[in-house]
Parts: structure tokens; sequence; C-alpha cells
């Protein structure tokens, strides 16, 4: 491989970070492991983010983007970012009773950093601007499933203090949210994940490449939430006994 042609992007470099400070324009982005070097995103651009397993180098080419045949530079933006609507667009959701009131429960989630304590993925959440927790603010989320890690953007698109929170993910265009609903006996609380607006093309070709298609992700995702909301259950329940004590 020719050194003037491609980068290599150390291990220890999150892509997204170099398609922010120093790179311009379409890239081809080539995934080398093994020895041996593969096709890994055509035709990425700036700000995208690009997953990868532990250990492998990621090259990105600086020689512009390959003709396509038969199709334009405008044809192939408008494909690549058309919205794509997948059979896994029906919501994702799990919910379970918490023996604590609304506001214990709306307390452990009402704050995205947090879910560095609650989610298996998130390893780290950075506030990025606006007010914590509320509309427009934005965060960047570093992701760990075994030895892949990849990192996201997101900003809340609602806050509804005690009752409700969302936050879309500009990677995947996948929208997440946290609803607490009263119940006699203490809190409902439910997950979802939905897809209005389909699941962006960059993720879909991630998520075949590395998470073993949409399939098993989905149910990897079910079973991330279920760990999720025990884990802020426990948390809750345990705050709520401290009080009543």
């Amino acid at each position: 491989m020719e050194q003037d042609r491609n980068r290599s992007v150390p291990s220890g470099i999150d892509i997204v970070d170099l398609a922010c400070s120093q790179l311009s324009g379409r890239h081809d982005v080539l995934l080398v492991q093994s020895g041996a070097v593969v096709p890994y995103c055509t035709n990425w651009y700036d700000g995208a983010t690009v997953a990868r397993p532990s250990g492998a180098e990621l090259h990105v080419s600086t020689a512009g983007p390959k003709p396509q045949r038969g199709r334009s530079e405008k044809t192939n933006v408008e494909r690549r970012n058309r919205p794509t609507h997948h059979r896994h667009r029906t919501p994702l959701e799990r919910a379970l009773h918490i023996d604590a009131p609304v506001e214990t429960v709306w307390r452990l989630v009402r704050d995205p950093r947090r879910l560095t304590e609650w989610s298996p993925t998130v390893h780290q959440v950075e506030h990025h601007s606006g007010d914590v927790g509320a509309e427009g603010s934005r965060y960047v989320n570093r992701n760990r499933d075994g030895e892949l890690e990849w990192t996201t953007h997101s900003v809340i698109i609602r806050s509804r203090p005690p009752r409700s929170l969302a936050f879309r993910v500009e990677e995947n265009w996948a929208v997440w949210s946290f609803d607490v609903e009263v119940e006699t006996d203490g809190t409902r609380l439910i997950q979802r994940r939905r897809t209005p607006n389909g699941i962006s093309p960059l993720a879909l070709e991630l998520t075949e490449a590395f998470m073993g298609g949409q399939a098993a992700f989905a149910q990897s995702l079910l079973e991330g939430m279920d760990e999720t909301l025990a884990r802020i259950k426990d948390a809750a329940e345990t705050a709520a006994h401290r009080s009543r004590a």
C-alpha cells in the first residue's frame, strides 16, 4: 500500500476525531487485519463514525473517490443519505416495575452521562453542549462490545421532567428513550429504541460487517436493555429503601 495514498490510523485513535480535525472531502476506508487489506466503507464522509475490531488498523485513502459506474456524484450522495426503511423499524422495547417513587427513578435516568452506570456497552459519555439533560444538549458516547469499539454522537430531542427523556443518535438515526410512569405501588420504567426515519446506510453496513446482521444485533440490543433496566431498578430500590429507613 502506498504511503502517500493512505494514512494509517493507530488503534488508540478514534477515526471520528481524525475526521473532524485532519481530513476533508470523500475518502475510502480500508480495514487492515491479519495482513489482509479489504475494502471496508466507501464514499465515507467527514463526521462519520467508523467502528473497528480492537487491534485492527484503519487506512483512509486520500486519493479521492473512485468513479461509480453509471452513477453521477449527486446520485451517489442522495443514495447514501436517503432514509432506509428496514424491517427492524418496529420499536424495540423493554419495561419493568420498580418499587420506588417516580422522582427517584427520574433522577437516575435524566442525565445521559449516567448511562455509563446502566448500559453494558456505553463506557464513556462526554457532555458537549447545552444544559445537561435539556432538549438540544449534545453528547459524545464511547461504546464497547467485546473487541468492538465505536463512537456515537447524540442530541436530546425530548425532556419532560419527571416523565420522559429521548435522544437521537446521529450516526444511525435511532431514537432512544426512557419513560417513567406512575403505578399504584411504585413506578413503571420503559426503555425504547425507535427508528422513525429508518436506519442510516452507514449503520446498516457496520451492523452487517461486525455485529452479526440486523436480527442478531436487535436481539443483543434487547438483552442490553434488560440489563440496563435491571441496574436502574436495583439502584432506585436501594435509594428508596434508604430514604424510608
